[in-house]
């Protein structure tokens, strides 16, 4: 059940951008629509990981589509093993996911000293320095 759940969230993470005319919260949409034009190589390097991401995603996808978001009838019947792909596939595929949200990160939430509060030491929010208007702004505008 576990594989299942991440084969649908991976999927869910490379599906296209749009679809039925509605925008999704995808890796392309981050690519397509973040502001990097201060840093083109990152654009560049996230653009490659998109691309490793998605050719991942084409290995598992067919377990995605016929046996774990439907359940096709011929593909279970047929009985054959869908949406293989090995340790090392596993591995880059989460490197590269992590080296993604590094850059993201790095990006748009920019290093602050912890505040102090009361006598206690706390560490800002970092989903509050976020760009939304950055990302989600854009989006709206196009």
């Amino acid at each position: 059940m576990l594989i299942e759940h991440l084969i649908l969230q991976i999927c869910k993470i490379t599906d296209p951008e749009g679809s039925f005319g509605r925008k999704n919260l995808t890796i392309t949409f981050l690519v397509n629509n973040s502001d990097f034009s201060t840093a083109p190589a990152e654009l560049e390097r996230l653009r490659g990981l998109s691309d490793s991401m998605h050719a991942f995603r084409a290995k598992i996808a067919p377990a995605r589509n016929r046996l774990i978001g439907h359940l096709d009838r011929h593909s279970v019947l047929d009985g054959k093993a869908l949406g293989g792909a090995d340790k090392d596939e596993w591995l880059q595929f989460w490197l590269d996911l992590q080296a993604f949200l590094h850059i993201m990160d790095k990006h748009y939430i920019p290093l602050r000293p912890a505040r102090v509060s009361a006598g206690r030491r706390r560490f800002s929010d970092p989903v509050a320095g976020i760009s939304a208007r950055a990302v989600v702004g854009r989006a709206s505008r196009g």
